[in-house]
């Protein structure tokens, strides 16, 4: 699929200044796969297993350090705002809550 489809469309446009990123899905962080990668975009690769890991460790580490952060005291205020909107959709059985302001 990547050399039928993905490098014909790649050839419209430039692959100086062109970064590669994909999920972490399996398929996409096979060895074939990656090494397919690597070949068509030398080292701009993000990807688990790919030349740049993705998530960075430091990402990671952010995301735990922000977490930590998380007071007991806004996790229960948290949880309290769900309970009550639960209750509230309950209440509602479906039909429209016109206690609650909807945007868009």
């Amino acid at each position: 699929m990547i050399i039928d489809y993905f490098w014909p469309e790649l050839e419209y446009m430039g692959l100086n200044s062109m970064w590669f990123q994909q999920d972490g899905a399996t398929s996409h962080t096979a060895h074939v796969a990656i090494d397919l990668l690597k070949n068509k975009f030398d080292e701009p690769v993000i990807s688990r297993n790919g030349p740049v890991d993705w998530p960075p460790q430091e990402l990671e580490a952010n995301i735990e350090r922000e977490i930590a952060a998380v007071s007991a005291e806004m996790c229960g205020r948290v949880m309290e705002n769900w309970v009550q909107r639960i209750d509230r959709c309950k209440r509602a059985r479906g039909g429209h809550m016109s206690e609650v302001e909807f945007h868009s």
